[in-house]
């Protein structure tokens, strides 16, 4: 966490917020990090077996179907290949 400054995307274009940072449009021209909520559906439901990281017990409501169902079809709205082009100078380098 930081306390002076303000943050700023890979353009220097600042990024607004709270509660989350946001910019008008994506870029990653420059700098990407791809973040991934889950690898799969059942590393997804073993995550929510366990307490939550505030170190509070299991909340039910996390467990219920419909919720998981609404959470793991919205994962799958964008296919991003973007990474594919590095696979070729990936497989070389290894």
């Amino acid at each position: 966490m930081f306390f002076e400054g303000e943050t700023v995307d890979e353009r220097h274009r600042p990024v607004g917020g709270p509660p989350y940072g946001a910019t008008d449009e994506v870029s990653f021209d420059l700098l990407r990090i791809n973040h991934y909520t889950t690898r799969s559906e059942a590393e997804f439901r073993r995550k929510l077996a366990r307490p939550t990281a505030d170190g509070l017990a299991v909340d039910p409501g996390r467990r219920e179907e419909e919720a998981i169902a609404r959470f793991l079809n919205r994962l799958d709205e964008i296919d991003d290949q973007s990474i594919l082009m590095y696979v070729a100078a990936l497989r070389a380098a290894v």
